[in-house]
């Protein structure tokens, strides 16, 4: 390329328009873009702010890059503007190396250093995303991968997606979202923790998911020190592994770490709620500052009250007056020999919810109501989940709208002429239905018109009125209140 050209290129960049650099290397035939031309059009990106456009270019020249100082600097910039902290400092260490002493590259060396110092100085990371991703990709010790901003282990066939619920300066509120091939459900933590910065806060609560979460799914996953369960639901025989993760804390934690000192006082109940899941994650937490007492015992990320105030009940015996706080996980997996397949997704449950919300809001009359189930039947295919679904969901929508009523986590099922209770969790499609209902209304998909009507049919409000009636007010009595559902002898609980 003639050096009048390149002195032109260097005469825009100079006045800073760099949009004219990009427009001129552009209008040259790809196939004369030399070394030379594609980092200064990387350069002139750069400057116009398109740093993915830049890393690409400079990436393509890696071969005939990695001895220039000027490259590196070039690509460490682009990452630094990314957010990419580790990838940055890795190439403006690399600059320096290469140029040390070139006087007539005092400024990029100034350069290089300003940055280096502000990633390890900065208080807060410029994408927080990225720099958790990053802590991911270091400290999990299998090869692992970013990819669109999710971090996926292959060996395990695991996809972890972060995401920054909250970042102040003093804490970080971090969830994590988590997909396996061998699972049946997805697995949902939220960190909290505390820190001098936002870095430093991040670190925590990092750390906290990869010391209870992580490291348990890796005891599950090369099976070490299982202990063997057995379950029964729905008269089937369910065989099952417990895996436990080691215990995290913070704080004072005087008792010390005894790996089994919630899973021996909770091992009976959870396996009581265990139905024919295929995978199964208990999350207990355990705090005390004082007076104050915290336990919370999460089957599938869903609350269990009984065991949750056993949680409460051994942090209450610690022996402490200085915030302490204790995590663990329990993963539990069934036997491939007696998992019973279930035949929806949860996707496929929640389409199932909106056609049911859509057809019972269609309902104008007694006969329509009295044609409800057949035709949720001859909607779904299914008349089992059609069951499921007209009995569920009024009750769901009573209990949101009577919140101070307390319900217990199991119900009655009528079927056969006889009644079983089962927890709410060991129904396969229960609280995947409570899910999409909750998130339908959420999304203004369902009216609040049809959120009434489902409270009226529902059981539970019928036993509110029958008690006004003798001047009772259950609201406000403490009451529990027990639901049951009638099947017919058909119904296939699952």
């Amino acid at each position: 390329m003639s050096s009048e050209f390149i002195e032109q290129l260097d005469s825009w960049h100079r006045s800073e328009e760099h949009q004219k650099i990009v427009d001129s290397i552009l209008s040259v035939p790809e196939s004369e873009r030399d070394y030379n031309l594609i980092v200064l059009l990387a350069r002139a990106y750069n400057n116009l702010e398109d740093y993915e456009t830049a890393v690409k270019l400079l990436l393509s020249v890696s071969a005939e890059g990695k001895d220039d100082d000027l490259w590196h600097y070039r690509l460490g910039y682009a990452y630094y503007y990314l957010g990419k902290d580790l990838d940055a400092k890795n190439e403006f260490k690399l600059a320096l190396q290469l140029n040390p002493d070139n006087k007539d590259a005092k400024d990029i060396l100034d350069d290089c250093n300003y940055y280096l110092e502000d990633i390890d100085d900065s208080f807060c990371p410029h994408d927080p995303l990225q720099y958790i991703l990053e802590g991911l990709h270091e400290l999990i010790v299998e090869d692992n991968v970013i990819e669109d901003g999710k971090l996926f282990i292959p060996e395990w066939d695991l996809t972890i997606s972060p995401f920054v619920e909250e970042l102040a300066e003093d804490m970080a509120v971090l969830y994590f979202t988590l997909n396996c091939g061998s699972w049946d459900r997805e697995l949902f933590e939220c960190s909290v923790a505390l820190g001098d910065t936002p870095k430093k806060a991040i670190g925590m609560a990092e750390g906290s998911f990869l010391f209870s979460v992580v490291d348990g799914i890796r005891i599950m996953m090369n099976g070490e020190n299982s202990e063997e369960l057995v379950s029964e639901f729905a008269g089937e025989k369910h065989n099952w592994h417990a895996y436990k993760s080691d215990i995290v804390g913070m704080g004072n934690n005087p008792e010390g770490d005894d790996i089994d000192e919630f899973w021996n006082l909770l091992r009976d109940g959870i396996i009581r709620r265990l139905g024919n899941q295929k995978f199964v994650y208990v999350k207990v937490y355990a705090a005390k500052n004082g007076d104050s007492i915290t336990g919370e015992c999460r089957i599938n990320d869903i609350q269990s009250r009984e065991l949750s105030n056993i949680v409460s009940e051994i942090a209450g015996k610690w022996d402490t007056t200085d915030f302490s706080s204790k995590k663990q996980f329990f993963f539990i997996t069934q036997d491939e020999e007696t998992y019973l397949e279930y035949p929806y997704s949860e996707e496929e449950l929640e389409d199932a919810t909106v056609k049911a919300v859509s057809l019972f809001e269609k309902c104008t009359s007694g006969d329509d109501y009295q044609q409800y189930l057949e035709k949720l039947i001859e909607e779904l295919g299914d008349s089992s989940l059609a069951e499921e679904l007209q009995a569920f969901i009024p009750e769901m929508c009573a209990e949101n709208a009577f919140p101070s009523i307390q319900y217990p986590e199991s119900v009655l099922i009528y079927r056969n002429g006889e009644s079983l209770e089962v927890y709410k969790n060991q129904i396969a499609s229960y609280h995947s239905i409570q899910k999409a209902l909750l998130n339908g209304f959420n999304d203004n998909l369902f009216s609040n018109e049809v959120f009434s009507s489902y409270v009226y049919v529902s059981s539970i409000y019928g036993a509110i009125c029958d008690a006004k009636e003798k001047g009772e007010n259950l609201e406000t009595s403490e009451a529990i209140m027990m639901v049951s559902f009638s099947f017919s002898d058909d119904y296939l609980l699952r």
